[in-house]
């Protein structure tokens, strides 16, 4: 992420959750800026709590839903391009 910053002046974050339920790991925001978290409701166009967009990610994966799958665009087509 730091390659992206400095290079392209890109901004971004990293969400760590876990993906099943076994055991249990708060979930875990890492933002490249410190300004980030209050620019997220702007981005969005909507209320953002990030701990309630966390608990929904996890929520998510421990269901084993796979966001590719949903895509438009496969990972395949885009390769393709």
């Amino acid at each position: 992420m730091r390659y992206a910053e400095q290079q392209a002046d890109m901004q971004g974050f990293y969400v760590l959750f876990r993906s099943g339920a076994d055991t249990y790991t708060p979930v875990r925001w890492y933002f490249s800026h410190p300004s980030l978290p209050a620019y997220m409701p702007t981005a969005v166009g909507r209320q953002w709590d990030q701990a309630t967009v966390g608990v929904k990610l996890e929520a998510f994966a421990i269901a084993g839903f796979e966001p590719a799958s949903k895509c438009p665009v496969t990972i395949q087509d885009e390769r393709a391009l």
